[in-house]
């Protein structure tokens, strides 16, 4: 269990409107970070048919989509154990992990769209001069391929990957303070948005508050992480919580 912390659970909120007696005493939100993967953009389809390339390159029968969803927001080294069934500490693995890559390189944003209503969400906070920022475990070149292809780019003041300098894999915050860094933020006025216990875990260690997201159908099933502090079931919730 983690710490008293700004991310420390203190009563699960669902909805529009349902944080107005919080908003009274709450510093104004200026800046908003977001994770990729399950938050923006909905990019499981094609990690799962990267997966499956590894199986069907060797003859072996795709796994269901449905099998493989869940498994997408845990990296590539969970994704390629699931396709083959060959630990991470075998020696054929780090060529395995590279294969993947590759396939996944050739199909980083073919099938993966943004979830419905964040375009929305992402308008409406750069019109009242709310400044965002993406802090993904995706590698920089990825991230950025993604949001290009899918006209989101624009939108962000700085798009931070595990592999950017200054930057590590959450639940480490390094990318969230090197986020906040670039975009001069503090942290009273500074949100992350994320769908992983992983996100909670960053967002506390950086001091900031954070924000649950539960509009990806795969996750809304699982178990509420015990730290989370504010759920939000669907995009529009994040304007919910800012005091705009």
């Amino acid at each position: 269990m983690l710490a008293t912390s700004p991310c420390k659970l203190r009563g699960l909120s669902f909805g529009p409107g349902t944080l107005k007696s919080e908003k009274q005493s709450r510093p104004m939100i200026k800046f908003v970070l977001f994770d990729l993967d399950g938050t923006l953009v909905d990019t499981a389809p094609d990690l799962a048919a990267a997966a499956n390339k590894l199986r069907t390159d060797r003859a072996l029968e795709p796994l269901s989509f449905n099998a493989l969803r869940p498994l997408t927001g845990r990296g590539a080294t969970t994704l390629v154990k699931a396709a083959l069934g060959i630990a991470p500490d075998e020696a054929s693995f780090p060529a395995l992990r590279a294969e993947f890559l590759r396939n996944y390189e050739e199909r980083v944003a073919v099938d993966s769209k943004p979830f419905p209503g964040i375009t929305t969400v992402l308008e409406h906070l750069r019109d009242t001069g709310v400044r965002t920022a993406v802090v993904t475990n995706k590698q920089t070149v990825y991230a950025k391929e993604i949001l290009r292809t899918l006209s989101l780019d624009n939108y962000f003041d700085a798009i931070i990957g595990s592999d950017t300098p200054g930057s590590a894999m959450k639940p480490a915050p390094d990318g969230i303070r090197l986020a906040m860094a670039q975009l001069d933020a503090s942290q009273k006025e500074t949100l992350y948005v994320g769908d992983t216990a992983s996100d909670i875990e960053a967002s506390y260690r950086a001091g900031i508050r954070c924000l649950l997201a539960r509009w990806d159908s795969s996750a809304a099933v699982l178990p509420v992480p015990a730290e989370a502090q504010y759920l939000a079931k669907e995009p529009s919730d994040v304007l919910s919580f800012l005091t705009l």
